[in-house]
């Protein structure tokens, strides 16, 4: 795996999210699940916090798992108004991602917050997981 200042450059979107709800398909011939979550912290991109994002994903070896109220520390790049989460990036749960979580901080200071605003998605051979997303209607209380 590459250092994780590749994936901060490359990566259109870091964020950190909670895991709202689980829509399980048993039965599809895909046999794909959703997950809705509501975004706490926005690292780079455009997503804004408190926006409610849904991710389709699939049971196989390589898919992201998520579980209910846990919350992520994700790694997405977005095609036309479908995201996703890089396959073999840093994107775990936050209980398990507090070192990645300061290096991600100190890299964007040091940086001046240039990666902010660039990385178009990953590059150089790296691949996508094809853990679909859309942006859902956002109800903030």
């Amino acid at each position: 795996m590459h250092p994780i200042e590749k994936y901060i450059d490359t990566s259109e979107y870091i964020i950190k999210a909670k895991v709202q709800k689980i829509i399980q398909k048993n039965g599809d011939s895909l046999n794909v699940n959703r997950a809705m979550l509501i975004i706490s912290k926005v690292y780079k991109g455009g997503i804004k916090k408190n926006q409610i994002i849904e991710f389709n994903y699939d049971e196989t070896d390589c898919a992201f798992k998520f579980k209910l109220n846990k919350k992520y520390l994700l790694f997405c790049g977005s095609q036309s108004d479908k995201f996703y989460v890089y396959e073999c990036s840093y994107s775990d749960q936050v209980s398990y991602s507090h070192n990645n979580i300061r290096k991600i901080k100190k890299y964007i200071a040091n940086n001046n917050n240039r990666v902010l605003t660039t990385g178009a998605g990953m590059r150089g051979g790296q691949r996508a997981m094809a853990f679909l997303c859309r942006a859902v209607t956002t109800v903030v209380l």
